[in-house]
């Protein structure tokens, strides 16, 4: 193995340009309101918090919160990028990946920002501290690495040479020092029980039902997969293992696909389903208790979007999608901490607005989704793909739509990389977005 130190790899540079769009809601309710103080930010990757007071949230930007998500500011890193996770040993010394590699730390909860390093071919899609000095670091090109000293030096490990180098990680969880998981978006499962030593193929095949978008490991035995099924009403199939992933079965909450679960402790934990209800568990998700909150639906918060969920502890979480979400237990209500809403027990009344969300991953390899909403019928709805030169290649949807939120998927296996525009247009309304396809 190589150790790493500060400064070793050169700077990925792309030039095409993508667009992003910045998500709002227009909401009104019956129900008491109260604002929070923040600055509103683009499509939220990560969440995590030290301590109940100290948090930080990773998007288009990092922000930081030190009374409890009370008020919220935005971190000057230096760098113009997405970034995709975070990770804080205290609430000081942190570390934040992004998109092209970059991987930055900081010493002072945030103020001030270095570059370990900027990697070529991948983005950092995992961050995460264990158990005390030990770390791992994974990125999307299949390169994982390794820290035993808190951060200050990194090994990179030795990983299988299986059909994974011809994919990318997608996923990946450590449930202790020793023991973690690495998914491919081929739905390969490695497996570590050494700390890193040694990867194996722990299924030894791969996952079956979709792309696999997310796993979650509560011990070495018990855990959860969500991926994209063949159903294009659902977007992804929930399953459960009991044997430390090497079988599978549906798993449904009062028949109600699961869309993340996480658990604070043993006993304690919090799962929310695909149309936006909550449930919790106290005693190790054999049963689940669905709170009386209002859901969060597909027109305030698409649960599309839900990317992370962070539990504090067993009397509070948070959600990180296209805003961060604080759900209290207590209260049974909902916060948006960034846009300043809150809801309580009362039914929210929401506005939909024509609407072509950015596909998501972008750049992608080789399928990506897209989400678009729909006010009212209008009739035909059509969302194409167009090659830069203008030319059509795909016909993604051409139908009548009724009101609502859709999401549909664009595959680009037989088309070469390049920039590509999607169109999304009903009536009067249009609205196009670049998407790009890097082989």
């Amino acid at each position: 193995m190589k150790t790493f130190n500060i400064t070793f790899f050169y700077l990925f540079i792309i030039t095409a340009a993508i667009d992003s769009t910045e998500v709002s809601f227009s909401l009104s309710q019956t129900g008491k309101a109260e604002k929070t103080q923040g600055p509103v930010i683009k499509q939220i990757q990560d969440v995590f918090f030290s301590d109940p007071n100290h948090g930080w949230a990773a998007g288009s930007e990092i922000v930081r919160t030190t009374d409890g998500g009370k008020t919220w500011s935005l971190v000057e890193t230096g760098y113009d990028t997405n970034f995709r996770t975070i990770w804080f040993i205290d609430s000081l010394k942190g570390f934040a990946g992004a998109d092209w590699g970059l991987f930055i730390k900081t010493t002072d909860g945030g103020d001030n920002w270095e570059r370990i390093w900027q990697m070529t071919g991948g983005h950092c899609i995992k961050i995460q501290f264990p158990g005390g000095s030990i770390g791992y670091v994974v990125y999307s090109n299949s390169a994982v690495f390794k820290t035993t000293d808190g951060g200050v030096t990194w090994e990179q490990q030795n990983l299988p040479v299986i059909d994974y180098h011809y994919t990318g990680f997608i996923s990946a969880h450590f449930f202790n020092e020793l023991t973690g998981y690495i998914v491919t978006n081929v739905g390969t499962l490695l497996k570590t029980s050494d700390g890193g030593l040694k990867w194996i193929d722990h299924i030894e095949g791969r996952f079956s039902g979709g792309t696999l978008h997310d796993i979650y490991f509560s011990d070495s035995l018990h855990a959860w997969k969500f991926s994209s099924g063949s159903d294009p009403n659902h977007w992804q199939n929930s399953a459960y293992s009991t044997d430390g992933g090497r079988t599978w079965a549906g798993w449904y909450i009062d028949g109600e696909e699961v869309r993340l679960i996480r658990l604070v402790d043993e006993l304690n934990g919090f799962a929310v389903t695909l149309s936006g209800l909550l449930y919790i568990t106290t005693d190790s998700c054999k049963s689940w208790i669905k709170k009386n909150s209002v859901s969060i639906n597909k027109t305030y918060l698409n649960t599309f979007d839900l990317i992370k969920i962070f539990p504090v502890d067993k009397n509070s979480m948070y959600l990180a999608g296209n805003s961060l979400y604080k759900y209290s237990v207590s209260e049974d209500r909902w916060t948006d901490l960034l846009l300043g809403i809150t809801t309580s027990l009362d039914h929210p009344v929401e506005k939909l607005h024509f609407s072509l969300e950015q596909n998501y991953p972008n750049p992608f390899n080789p399928s990506t989704r897209i989400r678009y909403s729909v006010p009212e019928e209008t009739g035909f709805v059509s969302l194409k793909v167009y090659d830069i030169l203008g030319t059509e290649i795909a016909v993604l949807v051409n139908e009548e739509k009724p009101a609502g939120t859709y999401e549909t998927t664009f595959d680009g296996t037989n088309f070469s990389t390049g920039i590509y525009l999607c169109k999304l247009q009903s009536g009067k309304y249009s609205e196009t977005k670049k998407i790009i396809l890097m082989k």
